[in-house]
């Protein structure tokens, strides 16, 4: 299940990306389409035509509005991760490994 969840989040990665890139996406004639509310919130509420904005803003936007999925879809691979080590009955992660060398050795001469 969460690796269906982290499916279908990359999905709304994608949409969101391919809204603020083709912002004829967000709304058809007969109102249809695709739609996120902030993509749609963000534009609507100062009246922008996002197809005139320069493509580094249209980026910076799609970036922007992409971190809360972005959060969500790490999130839930870590907990697909997690459920495939408990499905192992790998209950307890390996021991961290030493961040600093153990304590030098004086040279001997010779």
């Amino acid at each position: 299940m969460a690796v269906l969840t982290v499916c279908l989040g990359v999905l709304m990665l994608v949409l969101n990306v391919a809204c603020w890139w083709f912002p004829r996406l967000n709304a058809v004639a007969n109102g249809y389409g695709l739609g996120f509310d902030l993509t749609d919130s963000l534009i609507s509420a100062r009246g922008m035509d996002v197809s005139r904005l320069p493509h580094g803003q249209k980026a910076g936007a799609a970036l922007i509005s992409s971190v809360p999925l972005l959060a969500l879809v790490r999130g839930m691979r870590d907990l697909s991760r997690l459920f495939r080590l408990y499905a192992r009955r790998d209950y307890f992660p390996p021991p961290p490994r030493p961040i600093l060398p153990g304590p030098a050795r004086p040279r001997v001469s010779d």
